[in-house]
């Protein structure tokens, strides 16, 4: 095993304990759950099955990039099993804390179409378009950087999210149990520090399971608790 491989492996187990400690501040139960928890132990092992061959013959091979896309796919359906565990409880909860991001095109579906069995946009086609769009790159060597859009994305939504919780803590405090702002606050602080560090330590370049790790959890914290509900239901 290469001094390179063991390095993405370390920082990949790392980064693993990060979700489950995030996860476990959320107290997430739910079906949906183990959909979502399993994913980054999934980029795991596809890591050590992947990792203990020659990457270039790996990048050469017809059938591994099949393989990449459907680890790819696996993991968009486990970042809209996040979305959809984000509003299934219909009121901000640890569990569901209503992120903006699957708030508005609810609301939109809502107008459109009215109440559905499923969001299909709110928790299907938007996050999983957003996150094949960032994450497709990845699925074309396994070996390489991360996607130039990851760290714009990265920063954009730590500043925002910075700028939500300075503008709203008070008045989350008023309106909602204290202990779901404080969870808030933690699993948010927990992302942004896992995923910075995440990006700064595979920055030179990273092999497949460690970029669509990285990619995944960066969706998590989009669709399931990035700029959560913090004021009054209407």
């Amino acid at each position: 095993m290469s001094e390179r491989y063991q390095f993405s492996l370390s920082s990949l187990l790392i980064l693993t304990a990060m979700c489950a400690v995030v996860l476990a501040v959320a107290r997430l139960i739910d079906p949906l759950f183990a959909i979502v928890v399993s994913t980054v132990p999934f980029c795991l092992i596809a890591e050590r099955v992947l990792g203990g061959r020659n990457t270039a013959q790996l990048d050469s091979e017809g059938g591994t990039r099949a393989v990449r896309i459907v680890g790819l796919l696996l993991c968009a359906l486990s970042v809209a099993c996040a979305a959809w565990i984000s509003i299934i409880e219909g009121n901000p909860t640890l569990v569901s804390p209503l992120p903006l991001l699957v708030v508005l095109p609810y609301f939109v579906e809502l107008g459109i179409w009215g109440q559905q069995p499923f969001p299909w946009l709110a928790c299907g086609v938007v996050p999983v378009l957003t996150f094949l769009i960032l994450s497709w790159p990845v699925t074309r060597a396994h070996f390489g950087v991360l996607p130039w859009q990851f760290p714009i994305l990265l920063s954009l939504t730590t500043v925002f999210s910075v700028g939500w919780f300075a503008n709203s803590l008070g008045y989350s405090i008023e309106h909602n149990a204290p202990a779901f702002t404080i969870g808030m606050c933690v699993a948010n602080a927990l992302f942004a520090a896992g995923l910075w560090l995440g990006w700064h330590w595979q920055r030179r370049g990273a092999s497949f399971g460690v970029r669509l790790a990285l990619c995944t959890v960066l969706h998590y914290w989009l669709f399931w608790c990035a700029f959560p509900w913090l004021g009054e239901l209407f």
